[in-house]
Order: C-alpha cells, then structure tokens, then sequence
C-alpha cells in the first residue's frame, strides 16, 4: 500500500516538473518583457493605493519567476535518491530563499525514518538533512509514523 502510494507521489511529482517546467518558460519570458517595458514607458500619474497595487503585482511576479527557476529535476533526484520502501513521500515543499526543502513522509514505524534522514544526507542532494518532527497516525486499522525532514540543496 505504502509502495503504491510512493509511486503515485512520484509521478504527480513527475506531472508538476513538466508542468511547472513549461510554466518557468512562459513566465520568464512575460517578466523579460514586462521589465523591457517599464524602462521605456512613461509613467502616468497614479494614486498612492494604485502604486501600492503595482509594487505588489510587481514583487509577486518576480516571486513567481524565482520559484519557477528552482532546479526541480535536481530537487527531486535528490529527494527521491534514497533506495529505501518503508518510507512515502507525501510532500516536498522548497524554500528558494533558504535553498532548503521540506519534505513530509511516512513510515510504518519509528526505526524506519532515521535510516531514511541518513539516506538522504549521504546520497550528497541534500545536505544537512534532519529530522523536524514525528507523530504516530492510524490508517485503517495500520498505525504509521508521520515526519517531517528539512535540508539544503546545492551545496
């Protein structure tokens, strides 16, 4: 069950690196477009409100192309390096100013969750990796140990 699961995560990882990869294209080519513009266009007056309203849109624009241009491919060989079945991943989510990622995983009991952190650090994509938290959780009638694991990525 926990191994049909891990390969279901992995391919909607694989689905949103294809996505997110084609997305990254589009959304950097809008941003070199859209500063290419504001340097040559005069600006009418606007309302403080108004100024505010574009520095926004501006500063979630730029946020948006910084995470598309996150490494996901490297992000997630590191991630998934680890050769080890008693664990599924449910979550990776990358902090891009931190260079760090949490990842969210399942084990079915305690002794499996620090092999897979050492795993994770030894294989060289994320260094530093450790352990944030646990909780036991009941799946059915299957009680399975719930973590989090953070990490650097890229040296």
């Amino acid at each position: 069950m926990l191994l049909g699961a891990g390969l279901l995560a992995a391919a909607g990882c694989l689905v949103v690196h294809l996505i997110v990869s084609e997305q990254r294209t589009e959304v950097q080519s809008a941003l070199a477009h859209f500063d290419s513009n504001a340097a040559t266009v005069r600006r009418a007056p606007v309302s403080p409100d108004e100024a505010l309203r574009l520095q926004e849109e501006q500063a979630f624009v730029r946020h948006t192309a910084q995470q598309l241009g996150l490494p996901w491919g490297a992000l997630f060989d590191a991630v998934e390096a680890p050769d080890y079945q008693a664990v599924t991943l449910l979550g990776v989510v990358p902090n891009v100013e931190r260079k760090e990622v949490q990842i969210e995983a399942e084990a079915r009991d305690l002794a499996d969750i620090l092999p897979f952190v050492r795993q994770l650090r030894e294989a060289g994509g994320l260094h530093g990796a450790r352990l944030l938290g646990h909780e036991t959780v009941r799946r059915d009638s299957a009680q399975a140990v719930r973590f989090k694991v953070v990490g650097t990525w890229g040296g």
